[in-house]
């Protein structure tokens, strides 16, 4: 059984190389025919795949340089982004120390305006050794007026909370435009 494969192999082996030869010499013929040699035929076929091996390099070359310079972009606008977000970072760190500050201003002037600052934040001093801590008088309802009598005139000079609040507000705007050299 294992001769009669190979006998049929090498069979199907010779009908193989008679059918390439046929094709050979056809080919041979054939550009014969038209008046070139095969040799001449195959030189062009030769030329033209080496220059068609040529295009697809060059091809591949502007693409890779393309993506090169997609590349350098990218990084330069990510560098770009990093600076940009390390300078907004950095005037966000002076805003919020700007804000920390005036805050301690006006912390600084509540301390120092008692007559502004709500009941509710004032601040009484301790009551001494012995001395029971006595009520006030009860705070008034949203909505209603104190009963006590007309409300007694500011001290002068004083302003309310809203009014040193806006003031301060000003003040560190007219420092920023001033620090920026705008007008």
């Amino acid at each position: 059984m294992f001769r009669r494969k190979a006998n049929r192999i090498a069979e199907l082996e010779l009908v193989v190389a008679r059918v390439q030869r046929r094709l050979d010499e056809a080919n041979e013929q054939l550009a014969g025919i038209g008046g070139f040699e095969y040799e001449e035929v195959r030189r062009r076929v030769e030329g033209l795949r080496v220059e068609a091996e040529r295009i697809l390099r060059d091809r591949l070359a502007v693409k890779l340089r393309f993506e090169a310079e997609l590349a350098q972009r990218k990084t330069s606008q990510v560098l770009a982004l990093a600076h940009a977000r390390a300078a907004v970072e950095a005037e966000l760190g002076d805003v919020r120390r700007q804000i920390a500050e005036a805050r301690q201003e006006l912390r600084q002037l509540e301390e120092g305006d008692e007559v502004a600052r709500p009941e509710s934040l004032r601040t009484f001093p301790p009551p001494r050794d012995g001395e029971a801590e006595q009520p006030g008088p009860p705070l008034p309802r949203d909505g209603e007026a104190e009963a006590s009598g007309p409300s007694r005139p500011r001290e002068v000079g004083r302003q309310p909370l809203p009014d040193v609040a806006e003031q301060a507000r000003r003040t560190v705007a007219w420092e920023d435009q001033e620090a920026a050299g705008s007008p």
